[in-house]
């Protein structure tokens, strides 16, 4: 399994708070049966001090945990990017993104939980023409998504993908992203699922007793297609 979506970097956001921290998530990756993970930092403006230069600086810590402990881990690194001004701007110049791939093709992105920013289909076409495609962080949080499938099905047939998380499904967010979350997957809206780890032991957890919960919800065969088998052509930066 592949994981494109965690907080795994020590120090720079709500994420692990040390280097301990970070390789005892790592070995639960392993345990787990995860052959590859992509950390996916917060960059948000106001919110958390971190830019991709930051990110940059920090990430050799977790390559370099996993090399001491002789981890079977491939590690790379891109960001969770919020929708803002500030992300608008960046579109100008997108080679110097942090994509979840080395070709620098899908772009991680978070929105507003409540409220639906303006414009989102131009926003989906404007990356398009830049040669990106919108991986959408945990939409089962979105009400303008969960309370609206049509939309949904909008997003993808633009070529966005649903990105659902088990942080939502292990009740991180609370009761209603977790009922979200399986409508939304029961309704085959999801085409990859991330785990949005951050602390121990709620990563534990997820990786654990999530990943269960996703097989008996939609059967092996599609757990590994949502959980492997896409995750691994974005990670590689393959079309699909």
């Amino acid at each position: 399994m592949i994981d494109l979506h965690n907080h795994i970097i020590p120090a720079v956001d709500d994420g692990a708070r040390s280097a301990e921290e970070s390789l005892e998530i790592l070995k639960h990756y392993v345990e787990s049966g995860f052959s590859a993970i992509c950390a996916t930092s917060h960059i948000r403006s106001a919110l958390f001090d971190n830019d991709e230069e930051n990110i940059r600086r920090h990430a050799p810590i977790v390559e370099e945990i996993i090399k001491r402990e002789g981890l079977p881990l491939a590690f790379r690194y891109g960001a969770e990017y919020y929708y803002d001004d500030s992300l608008l701007e960046k579109l100008d110049n997108p080679k110097d993104l942090l994509t979840l791939d080395p070709e620098g093709r899908y772009l991680l992105v978070e929105f507003d939980y409540k409220i639906a920013p303006p414009h989102l289909k131009e926003f989906v076409f404007k990356l398009g023409l830049k040669g990106l495609r919108m991986v959408m962080a945990h939409p089962e949080r979105y009400r303008y998504i969960y309370k609206d499938f049509d939309f949904a099905e909008e997003l993808i047939a633009m070529g966005v993908i649903m990105q659902g998380t088990l942080g939502s499904l292990m009740g991180e967010m609370g009761s209603r992203p977790r009922k979200h979350f399986k409508e939304m997957l029961k309704a085959d809206l999801f085409q990859i699922i991330s785990t949005d780890c951050h602390r121990m032991p709620s990563c534990k957890k997820m990786l654990f007793e999530g990943i269960e919960i996703v097989k008996k919800e939609v059967g092996t065969e599609k757990s590994l297609e949502l959980l492997q088998t896409t995750p691994a052509l974005i990670y590689k930066g393959q079309p699909f």
